[in-house]
């Protein structure tokens, strides 16, 4: 069951057994939303819900539930929700999406045969063409529930957007509506139809009969499926980013009629009605050769699809800690849960986990105090993939970039932007704190230090000639103000390339706060303090020694 909690009155409930006459204490907001959940779980079935499961008084019993819950919820048949009231409108919304998936479903053959048909209105008396109408408010509606999922209260929670993203179905009611009225099956029937919608256009093309959307050509397909695999994530269906082949993704976006189950992040054999049975000793089922062949890697897939569900959006929580909890339990990260931590130590505390699992997980910001951005906001920009801002096509980079070592640029250099604070200060208090062991490169310089301050074409145009290719978007956003607190240093290092253009120079880049001094311009070009700024993946693949 997944239901928003809500405010809590002073006196739990007491529910007695009817067998045993044992009375257990629940935190509920009221009866009435007990009964609900027990007629939207159904009769005879077996539930799991969180306020009778687990001895919410009894901190160690919190503890151990939240350490598997993971396993909790992936071994469900089917994820019952119940919608707070006020999410009306969104239950209309997905009521809506269920119908129309319904009817696309149906209908498949016709997408096969390249075939649209026709009906009359009764209204108006005018014929229209049905498959193009309602894949188009198909998606359409998707698009409205993706802009406003976290104005509705079930989807702006940290627990239960995790629970959504989990569940290998769906069946989704709302409290205060007419009795026995459910959305069932709907992840299921939203995925399905979606695949259908897109493998049609990417494979008619020009072509197709039926106008899935005005103005979509199938090169918009790709990104157009993956917001929609945003809002119903499936970890047995979905391909993580690391098993995705970009060679064959070039291949099928040419020769799709050979498949586009890479192109799209798909099994090219969907999950059986077995799903994966939440025993982290047994894969899923379809896994295809050098896939999740190992625990880790089955740890890595889940991390990478629940973060990307929680980093979407602003999330509230009760407690700061569970802003970590919320997708590590979903994960089984065994670490020291206490909900009384604030959300950098709790997420200290999981990353060190996942690190002593071998999941390598990447800096993108040094740890300092203040700045525009909470730490929360931070760690989201990073734990979601980046936007291309100088694409023309929507594309994204493949991977959250605290995965990948790779970020957008611009979006990288804002974030180290929003993070200045002056003067500097370090977060060096507890455990945690480890020195860097540096390497210095002989013979690298500070390139250029710009300031941000003043002409921004100026200042970009020299930045663009050394460290990156094409225009600099969105930096006209941050306040001048903030852009004045640093500026931007480009260092240059002997790089030796086979088969090279002309130039044998390695640029990086920093944003250096203006109170940390820079050095000599030859040889140690800046202080250790200023390197987590560097851009990672040139130190990983070129250097070699920096961690």
């Amino acid at each position: 069951m997944s239901y928003v909690w809500g405010e809590l009155p002073e006196s739990p409930l007491t529910i007695p057994c009817l067998q045993c006459g044992h009375v257990t204490r629940v935190p509920m907001a009221s009866a009435q939303r007990f009964q609900n959940l027990m007629e939207l779980g159904g009769r005879g079935n077996t539930i799991w819900l969180d306020a009778l499961s687990i001895d919410q008084f009894d901190r160690q019993d919190v503890s151990a539930h939240v350490a598997i819950m993971g396993k909790i919820y992936k071994s469900a048949t089917c994820v019952s929700v119940l919608l707070p009231a006020s999410d009306q409108i969104a239950y209309e919304l997905l009521k809506e999406i269920e119908g129309h998936a319904k009817v696309i479903l149906y209908h498949h053959q016709h997408f096969i045969d390249n075939a649209d048909f026709t009906m009359e209105d009764p209204s108006s008396g005018e014929r229209f063409k049905v498959l193009t109408t309602v894949c188009q408010l198909f998606l359409e509606n998707l698009k409205r529930l993706g802009e406003h999922l976290y104005q509705f209260v079930y989807w702006s929670r940290a627990w239960t957007f995790q629970e959504w993203a989990l569940a290998a179905d769906l069946e989704v009611a709302v409290e205060g509506g007419a009795k026995g009225e459910t959305c069932f099956n709907l992840k299921s029937l939203v995925l399905g139809a979606a695949m259908l919608i897109s493998r049609y256009k990417i494979l008619q093309q020009s072509y197709a009969e039926i106008n899935v959307g005005e103005g979509l050509s199938r090169g918009k397909i790709p990104p157009l499926f993956n917001s929609i695999k945003a809002l119903f994530p499936d970890e047995d269906l979905f391909l993580s980013y690391e098993e995705i082949d970009a060679k064959e993704v070039s291949f099928q976006t040419s020769f799709p009629h050979f498949g586009v189950n890479h192109l799209l992040g798909v099994r090219s054999v969907p999950p059986s009605a077995q799903r994966s049975s939440g025993r982290e000793d047994v894969p899923p089922p379809n896994i295809a050769p050098g896939g999740r062949s190992n625990g880790l890697a089955r740890t890595r897939a889940r991390l990478i699809l629940l973060l990307s569900a929680f980093a979407s959006g602003k999330r509230q929580a009760k407690h700061e800690a569970d802003l970590v909890a919320c997708w590590a339990s979903m994960c089984n990260i065994a670490y020291a849960y206490d909900r009384e931590d604030n959300f950098p130590t709790a997420l200290k505390k999981a990353v060190k986990a996942l690190r002593a699992q071998g999941v390598v997980i990447y800096d993108f910001v040094p740890d300092t105090k203040a700045g525009i951005s909470t730490p929360t906001e931070i760690f989201c920009a990073y734990a979601r993939e980046h936007p291309q801002l100088n694409a023309t096509n929507l594309a994204e980079f493949p991977g959250a970039p605290i995965f990948t070592g790779r970020a957008d640029t611009v979006s990288h250099l804002i974030y180290s932007l929003d993070q200045v604070s002056l003067p500097t200060e370090w977060n060096d208090a507890g455990e945690e704190v480890q020195l860097t062991r540096m390497k210095v490169v002989l013979g690298s310089k500070i390139e250029e230090s710009i300031a941000l301050d003043g002409d921004l074409g100026a200042a970009m145009n020299a930045f663009s000639a050394k460290a990156v290719y094409g225009e600099i978007p969105g930096l006209e956003k941050v306040p001048v103000e903030q852009r004045a607190k640093a500026r931007l240093v480009v260092v240059k290092t002997p790089f030796f390339k086979h088969n090279s253009q002309p130039s044998n120079d390695l640029f990086t880049w920093a944003i250096v706060p203006k109170d940390v001094a820079l050095g000599s311009k030859e040889g140690r070009t800046i202080s250790y303090r200023c390197v987590p700024h560097l851009i990672r993946q040139p130190q990983r693949h070129f250097l070699g020694e920096y961690k």
